[in-house]
């Protein structure tokens, strides 16, 4: 395995992402209690302005839009609907105000996804997409 490849670490956590926001919202209370916390940092790490607009960012959103709109797994969807509120709530809290004025680029990104996933041929990614008001109450 070469670490020195360009895009491995994308890769990596692009594959390891999914698995840690499931078991973040796993029914074993050990499980639950290591990674559902995990989750919610990632997401705070991932919303800050080190971190605008870097290639983890567009991945941490694609996936918690996968869990929103997930077929079959209600606490998935609620858990990813919690850890994209997190997200869009400390992205506002780590930006400064001239900042928000002029890049919301993690706003914008995640306003992008829901517009798109509005008119997506899927139904089931449709009606996931009526769980994301609830991340900006």
């Amino acid at each position: 395995m070469e670490v020195s490849k360009p895009g491995y670490l994308s890769k990596m956590f692009s594959h390891m992402v999914m698995p840690l926001l499931q078991l973040g919202c796993d029914s074993d209370q050990i499980v639950h209690q290591l990674y559902h916390p995990l989750m919610l940092q990632l997401a705070h790490w991932y919303s800050s302005a080190v971190q605008l607009g870097s290639v983890h960012t567009q991945i941490l959103i694609d996936t918690l839009m996968d869990g929103i709109t997930h077929p079959t797994d209600t606490a998935l969807r609620d858990y990813s609907a919690k850890c994209l509120r997190e997200f869009v709530i400390w992205s506002i809290k780590q930006s400064r105000a001239k900042d928000l004025e002029k890049s919301q680029t993690n706003i914008k990104a995640v306003l992008k996804k829901m517009f798109s996933l509005c008119v997506h041929p899927c139904p089931t990614k449709r009606l996931g997409n009526y769980s994301i008001p609830k991340i900006f109450n």
